[in-house]
Formats: structure tokens, C-alpha cells, sequence
């Protein structure tokens, strides 16, 4: 399935998104706040790909201009996350300035 926003495609995820998620997932400001580290190398993002993010309710979220990767979304049915949402200090801080300069430090490192 693929979902289409005015600006956005969620889409499957495929093993040719690897070396842009890798780029998106070496980021030490991106894994922790997801749960997850870093990624160490190109082959690692292949891995999660294929054992982790090819499951159907996971997506790669991309732009509709240009196709550039962007990230992940999902979802999980209760008792299915790896993660309760209040561990990540992100989705903690109540301090939006914070949240945005985190956000867009991510973004520009692409």
C-alpha cells in the first residue's frame, strides 16, 4: 500500500533505500530517540531493512518532488513496540525550540 499527502509518499520500503537510510540512521542525534543505534555501516542498514522495516506496517516516507528519503513511519498495536513512547527524551521535552533544533540538525545532515 502507499499512502500520498499533497507533499509526501509513505511507501513500502525497499533494499535500494539502504544507502539513504544509512545516511539518515549514522546520525548518533537519530537512533536514540527511536530506540535504536546508530548504524556502523551500509550493510547494517540493508539488514534492518530486510528484517525489521519490509514488515507491512512499517513505511519509507519520502518526498513527492524529489523521492529523497525523509525516514520511517509506522505503526504497532499495543504490547508490539520495542519502545514505550515516553523513554524517548525527545517526545519528553516540553521545550519545543529544542524539539525543532533537534529535527532540523537531523535534517541538515543529509
Amino acid at each position: 500500500m502507499q499512502l500520498e499527502t499533497k507533499r509526501l509518499i509513505l511507501r513500502p520500503w525497499e533494499k535500494s533505500d539502504a544507502e539513504a537510510l544509512f545516511e539518515i540512521a549514522r546520525d548518533p542525534a537519530v537512533g536514540p530517540c527511536a530506540g535504536w543505534k546508530p548504524h556502523q555501516n551500509l550493510a547494517e542498514s540493508y539488514r534492518v531493512i530486510g528484517d525489521i522495516l519490509i514488515a507491512p506496517e512499517n513505511y519509507a516516507v519520502t518526498l513527492k518532488e524529489t523521492g529523497e528519503l525523509l525516514g520511517s513511519c509506522g505503526y504497532q498495536f499495543p504490547g508490539q513496540s520495542n519502545l514505550p513512547l515516553q523513554s524517548s527524551p525527545l517526545l519528553k521535552s516540553k521545550n519545543l525550540p529544542l524539539k525543532r533544533s533537534l529535527l532540523q540538525k537531523t535534517r541538515k545532515k543529509k
